[in-house]
């Protein structure tokens, strides 16, 4: 496999080199363990994973003492669900 890189940052990954613009660079990444990943950084010696955010948690109902309707408009605010799947739930009450 073959890493695409550009301004230091893994952008695709490829089981062929083509040809690229002069700015981007492949990567031989055969034999790399673990592979890197689009997102991975590359120092020009070594690739490091990119560094990924925890999900948004549901807020503890109990903890902030919200209504059910408090809860259900937080979750959507942190994309937690879609407004869409608030209204049928809402709709189904």
């Amino acid at each position: 496999m073959f890493a695409l890189v550009f301004d230091g940052k893994v952008v695709q990954i490829e089981a062929e080199e083509f040809d690229v613009h002069e700015a981007l660079v492949w990567i031989d990444t055969r034999g790399i363990v673990p592979a890197p990943v689009v997102g991975s950084t590359y120092d020009g010696t070594v690739f490091t994973p990119p560094v990924v955010s925890p999900p948004p948690k549901a807020p503890d109902r109990v903890a902030a003492n919200l209504t059910a309707e408090e809860i259900a408009t937080e979750l959507v605010r942190k994309g937690l669900v879609s407004r869409t799947e608030f209204d049928t739930i809402k709709t189904s009450r």
